[in-house]
């Protein structure tokens, strides 16, 4: 059984790296299963088996990447891409989906430090997978650099979801290209899904579909790219 500290959770929203910051989390993978009007009140229908996934984050105030400012631009954005990763290693559990951000607030407590407090609602059910060592510096020496592999135990006919986020980095004076690769060997490698023409910190997912090998890893191109990434893949 796997003991972990709350430090080793990081949460990631768009480009943003929320984990540096974050002293609270509470991430819920909720579905109502019964219809509640068979009671009889009303003000309590629902669709039953519609997914009510909810995350609450509770963090630093951060006046250095003015955490306040996004959060205050994006409320309502239904389409940004939201993962929390637990534990730090390659080959963690992690979570991802897309949602809206709902709520964003201070909270100053007298002879205490500011905090900042957001709630996000996802518009899909969470994918649970796997990451890739959370937030991972790739330089692209040669034309391109790697993050470690994966071990998936085996290959899966059942394609999946590659969420990124782009944290950091220079660009090579252009666009970078991040690449989802897979392999039947870890010594053997192809391109498997494409993120092109990266300029600026952001967050994109993509579906796959067929064939995912056993083994995973991430790959930056364009000489003189590096980027800070973090990647969650959901398989199957």
């Amino acid at each position: 059984m796997a003991k972990l500290w709350s430090n080793e959770v990081r949460v990631f929203y768009e480009g943003i790296n929320l984990g540096t910051a974050t002293t609270r989390l509470s991430l819920s993978l909720e579905q109502d299963t019964i219809e509640r009007t068979a009671f009889g009140d009303a003000a309590e229908s629902f669709l039953p088996g519609v997914r009510r996934d909810s995350i609450e984050w509770a963090g630093m105030y951060d006046n250095t990447t003015a955490l306040d400012t996004v959060f205050g631009t994006l409320i309502g954005s239904a389409t940004k891409v939201i993962s929390v990763m637990v534990g730090t290693a390659t080959g963690s559990r992690a979570f991802a989906g897309t949602g809206a951000l709902l709520m964003k607030g201070e909270v100053a407590r007298i002879a205490d430090i500011v905090r900042q407090e957001a709630s996000f609602k996802p518009d899909q059910a969470w994918d649970s997978g796997i990451h890739y060592g959370g937030a991972v510096t790739i330089t692209a020496v040669g034309g391109s650099g790697v993050s470690g592999s994966v071990d998936n135990g085996g290959s899966t006919l059942s394609g999946g979801t590659i969420y990124l986020h782009v944290l950091a980095g220079s660009f090579g004076g252009g666009t970078a290209v991040v690449l989802l690769q897979h392999g039947s060997v870890i010594t053997d490698f192809a391109d498997l899904a494409t993120f092109g023409g990266i300029n600026a910190l952001t967050g994109s997912l993509q579906a796959i579909s067929g064939t995912v090998r056993q083994w995973t890893r991430m790959r930056v191109t364009n000489n003189g790219t590096t980027l800070t990434i973090a990647n969650v893949l959901k398989r199957g």
